[in-house]
């Protein structure tokens, strides 16, 4: 295949690889155009060969993503199959129109369909034949390509392939989302308190008003979006913006936690300099805390377990009551290096839920640590 489709090397420098490509496929006969079509790795085969042969042709910029070079080479092989089909048609037909009722013909033709053709195959056609009667309609291989870049929102020498984010119809309003994000930002972390949807919601309707007011004192007026849960939606997507459970509290402000670590250090440091004055020694300082501990930790917090994906019961064989079986844990730390070395560490206790010695009678403690038990 590659043999039949070698050409003649286009030197085509001054006019970007682009347009030298194009007219690559338009030189090609029609026996070789119908070869280069059959697939689409039959074309990307003409084109790796094609390149090949071209050292003065400007290299594609380097960075480009294999999306962005998908969309390239699909591009052009729309152009090399609508050629295709406008020289089926001429020569079968006699007919350089194209009309629609042809595009079954041709797939049943070129690719041996049956007479059933699917549609998006037909429509898939259509499109590439639009495109070939443009690059005839044009005259020009540099008009069709800016006309083709005009479209796609691409710069010729940029090739001709959509830049993510500039697909669909354009925002209306956008100074408006672009408000409202920016008021979001601000008071995000002001607030004391949940910021709802319904409330982003009011204050964009409100800000519509003020650009409607504005808008009616100037005379000049656009199109203001319809403000609703889905054009919300559809803001907080752009800009990343979710519905999230919170995972820090404050139960007091900071300037209140200051305040009290504040006062609390300096109690301690004046009593300790009160000790040293009266005592002649410093005191020691002992930490306690205390906190309660399930027997089961992810039975109690009811944490997921592995199954199969799909399933419609996901059982767990455990003793759920058992789950909420807990003890609780005092702990103590000390200042005092003597304290602190003896023998069996600080004081630990254990406080179990029960009415009796059952409860702690089969404990196993382990010797050296210093534990008391109460029920």
């Amino acid at each position: 295949m590659l043999e039949s489709t070698a050409i003649v090397p286009f030197h085509g420098a001054d006019v970007g690889p682009r347009l030298s490509f194009l007219s690559a496929l338009q030189e090609l006969s029609p026996e070789q155009l119908a070869v280069v079509t059959s697939s689409y790795e039959a074309f990307i085969a003409f084109s790796k060969v094609w390149s090949d042969e071209q050292p003065l042709v400007i290299p594609l910029p380097k960075g480009r993503s294999k999306r962005q070079k998908y969309q390239v080479s699909r591009l052009d092989h729309r152009i090399a199959v609508g050629l295709d089909m406008l020289n089926w048609v001429e020569h079968a037909i006699g007919d350089a129109d194209g009309r629609k009722h042809h595009l079954k013909d041709y797939a049943c033709q070129k690719w041996s369909y049956d007479k059933d053709v699917p549609k998006n195959t037909k429509v898939w056609l259509a499109r590439c034949l639009k495109l070939a009667k443009q690059l005839k309609a044009d005259g020009s291989l540099l008009a069709f390509s800016q006309r083709l870049a005009r479209a796609s929102g691409v710069s010729p020498t940029k090739q001709a392939y959509r830049r993510t984010g500039q697909q669909g119809r354009p925002f209306k309003a956008a100074v408006l989302r672009q408000a409202l994000f920016e008021y979001f930002v601000s008071i995000r972390a002001s607030v004391a308190a949940r910021i709802p949807p319904r409330f982003l919601i009011l204050k964009a309707k409100a800000m519509a008003e003020e650009c409607l007011a504005e808008m009616r004192s100037r005379g000049e007026f656009i199109d203001l979006p319809t403000i609703g849960k889905h054009w919300l939606q559809r803001w907080r997507n752009y800009y990343g913006i979710s519905l999230r459970k919170p995972n820090r509290k404050f139960k007091v402000k900071l300037a209140t936690l200051r305040g009290r670590l504040k006062s609390m250090w300096l109690t301690a440091s004046r009593i300790r300099a009160l000790a040293e004055c009266t005592l002649g020694h410093d005191l020691s300082i002992d930490g306690i805390d205390q906190k309660g501990i399930h027997m089961n930790e992810l039975g109690s917090k009811n944490v997921g377990v592995l199954t199969l994906k799909g399933a419609p019961d996901v059982p767990v064989k455990e003793n759920h009551s058992a789950s909420r079986q807990r003890l609780t844990i005092m702990t103590l730390v000390t200042s005092d290096l003597e304290r602190a070395s003896a023998q069996g560490g600080p004081v630990v206790e254990v406080m179990f839920k029960g009415k009796s010695t059952r409860t702690i009678k089969d404990l196993d403690i382990p010797d050296g640590v210093n534990v008391s038990l109460f029920r």
